[in-house]
């Protein structure tokens, strides 16, 4: 599950009410680890901020996005021709 800029208000709020992280993990239906790290990489259990950590994912989301192009190669015998797919990166 990806999440969003509201589950991040969410957690924001939970965390500012004092409830623990497994707890916050099940309400919202991620992993303990996912939240976990959601927490750590933006800023912590008292300083995190959910529009700084909405802001960072989608940056990063844009700088690691990879569109796959498919290239055609034919492989030719005397009896049949074969189209070979295979996929080729492209970064943006």
């Amino acid at each position: 599950m990806r999440l969003n800029r509201d589950i991040r208000y969410q957690i924001s709020a939970l965390l500012a009410a004092g409830h623990q992280q497994k707890v916050i993990a099940k309400l919202i239906g991620i992993s303990e680890g996912g939240l976990s790290k959601e927490i750590s990489r933006n800023g912590g259990r008292k300083k995190y901020d959910p529009d700084k950590a909405d802001k960072r994912a989608v940056k990063l989301q844009h700088k690691a996005h990879i569109h796959y192009e498919y290239g055609d190669e034919v492989e030719q015998s005397a009896e049949k021709t074969t189209w070979i797919s295979h996929p080729v990166r492209v970064y943006f």
